[in-house]
């Protein structure tokens, strides 16, 4: 196949008629100009041109072929500025699982600082509930889940280390603890506990150290979904303990508080471990490579 630049190099020679000016033009050496000319009229099966020691001519067959590697070039051209026209297509996609209240503190920037890294791959971020989230990345229907530590996955489901995220305790602006800037464990004390389903391991964790120092709530209650915690909040005025961008559920009546002990979880990104989609292990290293 004859390379672009051999074409480009004979126009220019049949123009200059000079070995030596066309090939300073061209930033080659004569040499080299010779053998690419010579490429040329093998492809041709016939003489192009004619060298003698004065001049240099174009042989009938030379100039049909200028004429026709200058048309061609044309078009080339033309097809080129056409191509540039045209919206940049996207070298790969990836579709992204994640509760909505993760979103803005988390997912949107990571997904920003990839897309610096990789301009041309598509990203989806689809909102869902947690439960939902990583079914969706074991069913195959995403590429990534991001997300809190689940413990109960699967084992072809993988999960990195990204960041933590700060926990903080929720409750009703006319709540007798809203007046305090920190809240300790013993706050917690003969209230109602109200957590959350999804956060069902974290209820385990929190009650059993409730009771190791004495610390008792009057009631612990459920709550099947964060959409419903404004109106659980409201029936019940208890506390809960949720991750500092739940704050995002946007309730005006609710405020939320820190420990004065504070308390962190790791947030984890989750692929598959047998994924097919090459940009995952790209958007893995980048990730990885943003937080070394």
């Amino acid at each position: 196949m004859i390379k672009l630049n051999y074409i480009q190099e004979y126009i220019l020679l049949a123009e200059t008629l000079n070995f030596s000016k066309t090939a300073e033009m061209s930033y080659i050496t004569q040499p080299a100009l010779s053998r690419h000319i010579l490429v040329l009229e093998e492809e041709m099966g016939t003489k192009l041109l004619l060298r003698t020691t004065r001049n240099v001519q174009l042989t009938p067959a030379g100039e049909m072929v200028y004429e026709a590697f200058c048309s061609m070039m044309k078009l080339y051209n033309r097809a080129k500025e056409n191509a540039q026209t045209f919206p940049e297509q996207p070298i790969g996609k990836l579709i992204i699982n994640s509760p909505y209240y993760w979103t803005g503190d988390y997912t949107e920037p990571l997904l920003l600082k990839f897309k610096e890294l990789q301009s041309k791959c598509e990203l989806s971020i689809r909102s869902c509930q947690p439960a939902d989230g990583l079914a969706g990345l074991e069913n195959n229907k995403c590429d990534l889940y991001i997300s809190m530590d689940m413990p109960k996955i699967s084992a072809n489901i993988q999960k990195y280390s990204f960041a933590q995220e700060e926990l903080r305790v929720f409750m009703t602006l006319n709540h007798s603890l809203a007046q305090k800037e920190t809240i300790e464990m013993a706050d917690f004390h003969n209230e109602i506990y109200i957590y959350l389903k999804e956060f069902e391991d974290w209820k385990n964790y929190f009650i059993e150290n409730f009771a190791s120092k004495g610390i008792f709530p009057s009631e612990v209650a459920c709550c099947e979904q964060v959409d419903s915690l404004g109106m659980l909040f409201q029936q019940k005025n208890g506390l809960c303990i949720l991750p500092y961008s739940t704050r995002h559920i946007d309730r005006p009546y609710l405020v939320c508080r820190p420990f004065k002990e504070p308390l962190f979880i790791d947030m984890y990104i989750y692929y598959r471990r047998d994924s097919l989609n090459p940009m995952v292990p790209i958007f893995l290293n980048a990730i990885q490579s943003l937080h070394s």
